[in-house]
């Protein structure tokens, strides 16, 4: 089995909300099972940020210590610490270099970047952004994808969906529990800040819908799915 108590799960995410987004309830299963799980935050912006409501086409401001102190609440609800949590390449200034700019940063420091902390937490899992519209997406995953070199990193690489992904075709899900589901909607909840667009994916219904229907596809009542780039049984 790919998720167990043995699991060491690095959840690569380039922005706050993508972990609990793709991952929420698998993380909440492998905490309660005792495994380690780890979410390396590529980006943040300390300073207030600017998000566009996309029903009405206006930009809505927000600040960055409110957003961390959701994300903060959004894995506690989970399972996870503060301690659980590396940083990647976050903004402290007004002068933004890299949230929503990744693309822009060199892919051999995203790449040292992650390797570090492969390196350092040693997981038997790397799960990362499927390479979506989001160019932050897109960087992160295209890292991954030379952090797995076998003669550096030879474990499990899978990839989730965080929402919108028209062509996202999975071929690993995980089964989830009421309970589980329940702390990854009331995990998301605490993102008021992100809570624009009545359609958005970070809604309560459309994450009950997206688990409804990813559980439905594998004959079971709610499931995340995965994309399996490439699995490693250890047993």
């Amino acid at each position: 089995m790919l998720f167990n108590k043995d699991t060491r799960l690095l959840v690569v995410a380039p922005h706050a909300d993508d972990a609990e987004l793709g991952c929420g309830g698998t993380i909440n299963h492998l905490i309660s099972l005792g495994a380690q799980v780890e979410v390396l935050l590529m980006t943040f912006a300390m300073k207030p940020y600017r998000k566009i409501n996309p029903d009405t086409g206006e930009y809505t401001l927000y600040s960055g210590t409110d957003r961390l102190n959701e994300f903060k609440n959004s894995i506690h609800t989970l399972g996870l610490k503060d301690e659980d949590v590396s940083k990647g390449f976050w903004d402290y200034d007004d002068n933004i270099q890299y949230h929503h700019k990744l693309d822009s940063v060199p892919l051999c420091n995203l790449i040292s970047k992650i390797e570090e902390r492969v390196s350092e937490f040693k997981p038997t899992v790397i799960a990362v952004t499927y390479p979506s519209y989001d160019q932050d997406h897109q960087a992160c995953a295209k890292a991954v994808d030379a952090v797995k070199r076998p003669q550096f990193y030879s474990g499990s690489v899978i990839q989730y969906e965080v929402g919108g992904e028209s062509d996202f075709q999975p071929n690993l899900y995980q089964k989830l529990t009421d309970r589980e589901l329940s702390a990854k909607v009331y995990a998301l909840s605490n993102y008021k800040t992100q809570m624009i667009g009545k359609y958005y994916c970070i809604q309560p219904d459309c994450i009950e819908f997206r688990a409804h229907l990813r559980g439905r596809e594998v004959y079971s009542e709610y499931a995340e799915a995965f994309k399996g780039i490439r699995i490693v049984n250890n047993d």
